[in-house]
């Protein structure tokens, strides 16, 4: 297979989302297109000096600017916004037993590079590792192949029910880390929710 080279300019506070879609996209996965359902994206201003957004179906509304204009019993009531996923978007588990189902039906779906990347997670929390680590340790070949190797988690977790957290970011030279984050949604730490895999991986593997 002939590989291009494509350079793109992606804003700092989507570099997660991008990754995520680019190496789900990569994998082979149709969902790395959005779907018509995904929240709406921003478009540049239009007359009025609002931002307009589109909404599923192709629907334009002019944002802030003229609805702020007027009065706050006319105002039409804004949807809120999805937090910034780097994780899979299933539902917390009703209890930590719930959780615990979840999280082995997770582990038991995926395949070793998968598990090993997990691994590497759980064993370094609540730290992040640098990617040449990651690519070091598991032998790929490049840094680019991390994010692929991250996005069929994702969908297996999300098949599961079970809420996948994991999260990228640049340290202070401007190089990728990856590694696992706070839960707040089940009111777990990065530390806690690696002991929840841990244990996961402890039933399944034994």
């Amino acid at each position: 297979m002939v590989m291009h080279e494509v350079k793109v300019l992606v804003p700092e506070d989507r570099l997660a989302d991008f990754y995520t879609r680019f190496g789900t996209w990569l994998a082979g996965s149709e969902t790395a297109q959005p779907k018509a359902n995904d929240d709406a994206h921003e478009r540049p201003a239009t007359e009025g000096g609002g931002l307009a957004e589109t909404r599923p179906g192709g629907e334009r509304a002019v944002n802030r600017g003229k609805d702020e204009a007027k009065p706050a019993s006319d105002r039409t009531p804004r949807e809120p916004e999805s937090p910034r996923r780097s994780a899979a978007t299933a539902a917390p588990a009703s209890s930590d037993h719930d959780l615990l189902d979840c999280a082995v039906e997770w582990w038991r779906s995926l395949k070793r590079n998968e598990r090993d990347i997990f691994t590497l997670f759980m064993d370094a929390a609540p730290n992040t590792l640098g990617a040449p680590e990651i690519v070091a340790a598991l032998g790929l070949k490049s840094e680019r192949v991390i994010p692929g190797v991250l996005a069929w988690p994702r969908r297996k977790a999300a098949r599961a029910g079970f809420p996948l957290a994991w999260k990228f970011e640049h340290d202070a030279d401007g190089k990728a880390r990856y590694g696992l984050r706070n839960m707040p949604e089940v009111s777990m730490s990065a530390h806690e929710y690696a002991s929840l895999l841990r244990e996961a991986k402890r039933k399944v593997e034994g």
